[in-house]
This record gives C-alpha cells, structure tokens and sequence, in this order.
C-alpha cells in the first residue's frame, strides 16, 4: 500500500493505492461515491488506519510491509501497523475507486487537522 497526503489552506487529501499508481489509473473501471469509512486512532491519537464496510475486497498488490488488511464479518480493516491497536474511530466520507470488485484505491478528502497525527503514515508515503 502507498499512501498520498496533500495539505492545501483548508484541506487535506489523502489516497490509499493498493495497486501500483500507473495500475489504478490504467484499471479503473468505477467506483462509489459518498461512501462512509472510519478513520481509525489509537491511544496516543495517531492516525492509524482507516475501515470500510463493502462486499467489495481490499488486496494489497503494492508492499504490505506492516501494514494489514483484515476483514470481519463486513468491515475491511486497514492498518498501517500490524501492531496497534484501534481506539477510537471517526467517521468520514470516502471515494472509492474499483477494478473487477476489487478496490484499488480509496480517496478522502478531509478538512485540515482531521489526522494531525501521521507517524504510522510516513512509511507509505
């Protein structure tokens, strides 16, 4: 997984790639719009990962290093440490974007200072 941040005046956008970015761009065959995902934090409120329920399946086809992608019941996980543990959660809205009911990427587009915090992020960047 890669990860891009972008911080403008009042926002900050940010895109999950689990295929390669030429891929996601080349294979992009839709996606959802104003769907609901959680960014995830962790006791210290670091930003550790966000959560999506869909049907739709997260692989990872980049670098996992550890990072981790579970799923429960309908509730994709996705982690950029497997060793934190999820405190608290925080809902925004996301967009997705799909390739053969696999997402290969996710977009948020947040106000500034949603995820302050970003040490487990700097690794995919």
């Amino acid at each position: 997984m890669k990860i891009t941040i972008y911080d403008d005046k009042n926002h900050t956008l940010v895109y999950l790639y689990f295929y390669a970015r030429e891929d996601c761009i080349r294979l992009n065959s839709g996606g959802e719009s104003d769907k609901n995902c959680n960014l995830l934090f962790d006791d210290e409120n670091e930003w550790i990962g966000l959560s999506i329920e869909s049907d739709y399946k997260i692989q990872d086809l980049i670098n996992q290093g550890n990072s981790i992608i579970t799923r429960t019941n309908k509730t994709w996980h996705v982690l950029f440490d497997k060793n934190v543990k999820i405190v608290r959660e925080e809902l925004h809205g996301c967009i997705t974007d799909l390739h053969n009911n696999n997402y290969t990427g996710i977009e948020l587009i947040l106000l500034k200072g949603a995820v302050p915090n970003r040490k487990y992020a700097i690794g995919l960047l």
